[in-house]
């Protein structure tokens, strides 16, 4: 009995692997050109965030100070003397 009862779980643990390895091919692939050559988001050795033209339109963003409170770990300095904006991300600094 014990011996029928492992078949099936083995048999449902592996049929439930191969229909899920479907959905792992309807997932495009994403490009990213950061370093003015094209490689795929996996081989990325950082956080990638996007910021879709309906969230900024969502989030009523005019300026580049609007901006940093849509993308994470952005933060956007203007100096008022002078016409100098800092840009930091996540501890990289201009």
């Amino acid at each position: 009995m014990t011996s029928k009862l492992s078949k099936k779980v083995i048999a449902s643990c592996l049929s439930g692997l191969l229909l899920s390895g479907g959905a792992f091919s309807q997932i495009d692939e994403i490009i990213v050109t950061a370093k003015k050559k094209e490689e795929s988001l996996q081989d990325i050795p950082m956080s990638v965030s996007v910021t879709t033209a309906e969230q900024i339109e969502q989030s009523a963003i005019v300026d580049l100070l609007d901006l940093q409170s849509a993308v994470p770990a952005l933060r956007i300095n203007q100096l008022q003397k002078t016409t100098e904006t800092n840009f930091i991300i996540r501890g990289f600094g201009n």
